[in-house]
């Protein structure tokens, strides 16, 4: 049987020395007063075998008090491990949650932190997991008793996310509604019928939203004084459609690799037949999987739009020609040789493209 309790430091309790009724001033410079992972030394999960996993040392903050624990290895199939075990353990598939439990009491002895497992059932019931008590540290997606992923969030409860101390640059974002992007950001699943908005473009930055759902457009507008390409908001009208933007440093965003349709699905590539082919701002998804030996004739560089063209068989090359009295960096035309060869190209929205 397992020990759920990791041997462990309360390395800064707030009430054991001063006054009782103070708060650990420190502790909160750093957490903001949320329960969060410490960035520069952070408890990490990963999958040991498949039905167990190991909980690394780490430092973490949890009702104002810095506690480190050393590493612990967790096993699903012991009830021990479990905040209600209800007389078993590894036998649901889904999500498990692994939680640091934790209520600060002011008590002598002090209260001790432990590690639990939330079942997939228990989730969404706040008798067993909740915000007061658990600190989200790993979620596992399981089948037939194997554990096959690991997330920092849940992906079917999105809000049921790990905290930490300073966002890692991968960590997406899952906000309810509409939304201010802080410049922290880097990905952002949004509502269908939500709005976002960029945060002030004033300092060079990357971020990407994504309409996950479908139930309507997302709406990402530009924060006041500044644009998206001299206007001022942009849609994104389907499930799993996407931009990424990127800001110039000054006043402006520009769309860095917002597919070429209007219509067709963001991203779905073409496949059109050997020979010429034009590519139609109404009907392609920006990417064209040409057959080798075919000529692809692009839009004309006012549709400012990202184009990705490969030579999807290497048969013969392919030939990617400008709008007549455009250039391509120059060139009337540029050659994909090899099979797999790809351009990638965005224009300046007057005369050229350009190779990204």
């Amino acid at each position: 049987m397992g020990n759920p309790i990791p041997n462990q430091t309360r390395s800064a309790d707030p009430y054991a020395s001063y006054n009782s009724n103070a708060v650990n001033a420190l502790t909160r410079i750093v957490s903001n007063g949320q329960n969060v992972i410490l960035s520069s030394f952070p408890i990490r999960v990963d999958i040991l075998t498949p039905t167990t996993a190991r909980v690394s040392e780490g430092k973490c903050i949890k009702d104002d008090v810095l506690i480190e624990i050393e590493q612990i290895d967790i096993d699903f199939a012991d009830v021990d491990f479990y905040a209600a075990s209800a007389g078993s353990a590894f036998l649901e598939d889904g999500m498990y949650y692994i939680v640091l439990d934790y209520n600060y009491v002011k008590s002598k002895p002090a209260p001790v932190a432990s590690i639990k497992i939330i079942k997939p059932s228990q989730r969404t019931n706040p008798a067993i997991f909740n915000s007061t008590s658990h600190m989200l540290l790993k979620v596992f997606d399981s089948t037939s008793n194997i554990l096959i992923e690991a997330y920092d969030h849940d992906p079917e409860i999105p809000t049921n996310r790990v905290s930490r101390s300073q966002l890692a640059a991968y960590d997406p974002q899952f906000p309810t509604g509409d939304y201010n992007i802080a410049i922290v950001d880097q990905t952002i699943f949004a509502d269908g019928n939500s709005t976002i908005t960029l945060p002030l473009s004033l300092i060079s930055y990357q971020v990407t939203v994504i309409n996950k759902d479908g139930a309507g457009p997302v709406n990402v507008i530009s924060s006041s004084g500044d644009t998206i390409e001299d206007a001022f908001s942009v849609s994104i009208p389907r499930k799993n459609d996407s931009i990424t933007f990127m800001s110039d440093g000054n006043n402006k965003w520009i769309r860095i690799t917002t597919p070429l349709s209007t219509i067709s699905p963001a991203g779905l590539p073409m496949f059109p037949p050997l020979g010429t082919y034009n590519l139609s701002l109404s009907g392609d998804g920006g990417y064209v999987m040409a057959l080798g030996g075919s000529e692809v004739n692009i839009l004309p560089a006012s549709t400012g739009n990202l184009i990705r063209v490969i030579n999807i068989d290497g048969i013969a090359p392919i030939t990617v020609n400008a709008y007549a009295g455009e250039t391509i960096e120059g060139k009337a035309s540029i050659i994909l040789v090899n099979k797999y060869d790809a351009v990638t190209l965005i224009s300046n929205k007057t005369d050229t493209w350009f190779e990204v």
